[in-house]
């Protein structure tokens, strides 16, 4: 390119770069892009716009010709249209900060007479970039950026209301809860008096869809946390296997209700290092559901084992 046709062109990047998107050459930069060839072209695009960028690539790799691609670069929050060409062992990726300006840094390529300007010249006449072509590809790119900013708008506001969901359902949750809790404690205290069989019956159905009720709520309570990315973990030394023993224990009445034996083996453990909360809710889920979906009279078997043993 001679120094006339550089003086004319303002504010323009031109790339060589090799089949993988590596820039090997910087042509033109009168940006100041301050990094050091060879380098990925990535390196250049804000990490907003990288997913447009590899898109940017792999249609050069697939089509040869690219026009008129708006991405952000990495160190301002300047706007440039990104169009590109590519040979078999080549790719001239050139940019600027509007359309028309890109169209004359296309212009202006196709005037050079080395070898690079041979390569560009070429690929622009087998494909017939025709002005009124140009033009169309720029509207419809421009129309695919202003969707594409309405799509981040309506993620944005779909984040905002699902945050807000999730307040909704950890409060509804907690509100649930107590009056629940009360429910059961009313149930025990009537099941310690009565002594009608019947009356027993009733009060225990009571307890055991209260009981389920509680457990929708936990997991109702467990999953507005696990959304909102605050399950927090109380780490403790947790005795396990005399965790498992008050587990079995609580479950163990329910059990007797439904003739269901439940027995326990365990390997001598070391204290481990947990959330015995989280750990026996855990626990609790696995038994009361081995007891809820297996038959009268049918035996559970806890095993608790050493894994380092074997």
């Amino acid at each position: 390119m001679n120094d006339t046709s550089i003086q004319e062109m303002q504010h323009g990047l031109i790339f060589n770069c090799d089949i993988n998107g590596t820039v090997l050459e910087i042509v033109r930069d009168d940006i100041g892009i301050e990094l050091e060839p060879p380098f990925l072209f990535t390196r250049l695009i804000d990490h907003n716009s990288l997913g447009k960028a590899l898109s940017f690539l792999a249609e050069l790799h697939k089509a040869g010709t690219v026009l008129d691609w708006e991405l952000v670069l990495y160190n301002s929050p300047r706007v440039l249209h990104f169009s590109g060409i590519a040979s078999e062992n080549r790719t001239f990726i050139i940019s600027s900060e509007n359309s028309q300006e890109t169209q004359r840094l296309f212009e202006e390529l196709m005037k050079m007479t080395n070898e690079q300007a041979t390569i560009i010249r070429n690929y622009i006449k087998r494909d017939a970039i025709e002005p009124s072509l140009y033009e169309e590809i720029s509207r419809l790119n421009n129309e695919l950026v202003t969707v594409q900013r309405e799509l981040a708008k309506k993620n944005a506001e779909l984040e905002f209301i699902n945050t807000e969901k999730n307040k909704f359902l950890g409060m509804a949750a907690h509100d649930l809860r107590n009056p629940l809790h009360g429910i059961l404690l009313q149930c025990d205290y009537l099941a310690s008096v009565i002594d009608n069989e019947e009356h027993l019956e009733i009060i225990r159905a009571i307890q055991e869809a209260s009981h389920f009720m509680v457990s929708l709520i936990e997991d109702l309570l467990d999953y507005s946390r696990i959304e909102n990315g605050s399950v927090n973990l109380e780490y403790e030394q947790v005795d396990v296997v005399k965790l498992v023993e008050d587990n079995l224990r609580i479950n163990k009445t329910l059990a007797a209700r439904h003739r269901i034996p439940i027995s326990f083996i365990a390997d001598p453990l070391d204290p481990v290092y947990t959330d015995p909360a989280k750990i026996n809710q855990i626990l609790n889920n696995l038994i009361s559901n081995a007891i809820k979906f297996s038959g009268e009279g049918k035996e559970i078997q806890v095993i608790l084992k050493n894994a380092a043993k074997y």
